[in-house]
């Protein structure tokens, strides 16, 4: 009896082995598949970060006026400065690059499209080529010794669509010339490197945005000054009409009496002072009303100091009102993807004026200081370059 229990036994301590075995194979199969997926998705990773980095800087070429092959030389050495598990891209074996339209409508890339705002971006690792498929760590035990990768990535350039509040106040009299000079550089530069539906427009103030010039009620002179017009077929009136720019003298002291220095649309009446947030809020209104939803939009603030009132002519001003609803009008425009940027010309230097028109800045936007009137031209052109592009797929 003793010896049956003892060869039940040892049979049963079979069985156990037999299933161990069988377990350790599946666990060491399942381990293998998890390191190689990891792996894989690392390699993936990399390959996406190669071609997003090269159609990004594809696409910033084409945007400061390169060619497609200057953009795709600038693109192919992006490329090769990134490597996929360990191993350097090789981009005229493993890349390819693909200009075209990219709709925004219908989200999709047109490499026959009759303009080029794109670029696509394809970077491999595959056999046939220099680098070959990605070799897996664990698996070829399992008879899986490699695996293709592809990654695909599209740049575009978006329709800009810029409205520019200018400062046509007093104190601004004496550099109005430079800030029009300024402004025409910036339209210039777009004109010179546009794409289709670029747009500018232009609101003008001073404590307020319309100027009822007879002071019967009616408004001679609306806003925008000039609406957002396409810079292609429109470069010539809009460049016009920015050409008549200068500032606003309200053609009265502060007693009211005629003085006979008219100005910039016998803009004389509309609050005086110097009010930032009604031009901000004109244009905000304005892109609401006739922005393309899938452009970039911009609001371009020039002013040359701090929101003021002019107590005599406007009794209920608050300059503190006028400071909360500037910073209010700011949020606005964030809160419809609408950036600012902000240029002070600060002249004799304020740091009040600095701190304001700086918290003014909202998105994409950026801040900007003149300490005179002849950097004005630069600033723009620089602002005009600097409108981000965006990665789309």
């Amino acid at each position: 009896m003793h010896s049956a229990r003892v060869r039940s036994r040892r049979k049963r301590g079979g069985n156990y082995a037999v299933l161990l075995a069988f377990a350790f194979t599946a666990v060491l199969a399942f381990a293998a598949l998890m390191i190689d997926i990891n792996y894989i998705r690392m390699s993936a990773l990399q390959a996406q970060n190669a071609a997003d980095a090269a159609a990004h800087a594809a696409t910033i070429t084409l945007r400061g006026g390169g060619s497609e092959s200057e953009a795709q030389s600038i693109g192919e050495a992006v490329v090769n400065l990134n490597t996929i598990a360990g191993t350097s891209v090789h981009s005229t074996s493993n890349t390819t690059f693909a200009f075209g339209g990219w709709d925004y409508d219908t989200r999709s890339f047109d490499p026959t499209a009759s303009y080029t705002n794109a670029v696509q971006v394809t970077v491999r690792r595959r056999g046939g080529t220099n680098d070959g498929p990605l070799d897996l760590l664990v698996s070829p035990i399992f008879g899986m010794n490699s695996v293709n990768l592809a990654a695909v990535a599209i740049s575009a350039l978006r329709t800009r669509e810029i409205m520019v509040v200018q400062d046509v106040t007093g104190s601004f009299s004496r550099d109005i010339d430079k800030a029009r000079i300024g402004n025409l550089a910036l339209l210039d530069y777009m004109y010179a490197n546009q794409f289709p539906g670029d747009r500018v427009g232009m609101i003008c103030f001073t404590g307020d945005t319309h100027y009822d010039a007879n002071n019967d009620g009616v408004d001679d002179f609306e806003s925008p000054w000039v609406p957002l017009t396409y810079v292609d077929t429109d470069y010539s009136s809009i460049y016009s009409v920015w050409s008549t720019l200068d500032w606003c003298d309200k053609d009265r002291t502060p007693d009211g009496t005629e003085n006979g220095n008219d100005h910039m649309l016998d803009c004389r009446a509309g609050y005086d002072g110097t009010n930032q947030a009604a031009g901000l809020e004109d244009a905000v209104d304005h892109f609401l009303a006739n922005g393309d939803p899938n452009a970039l939009h911009f609001i371009l603030l020039i002013s040359d100091g701090l929101y003021s009132c002019w107590p005599n002519n406007n009794p209920n001003c608050d300059l503190g009102q006028r400071h909360d609803d500037a910073i209010l009008m700011a949020d606005y425009a964030e809160a419809n993807d609408i950036s600012v940027y902000s240029v002070s010309l600060n002249k004799s230097y304020s740091a009040s004026q600095t701190a304001f028109l700086e918290s003014l800045v909202r998105g994409y936007g950026s801040f900007y200081e003149a300490n005179t009137g002849n950097e004005l031209a630069a600033i723009l052109d620089e602002i005009a370059e600097d409108i981000p592009i965006a990665l789309v797929d």
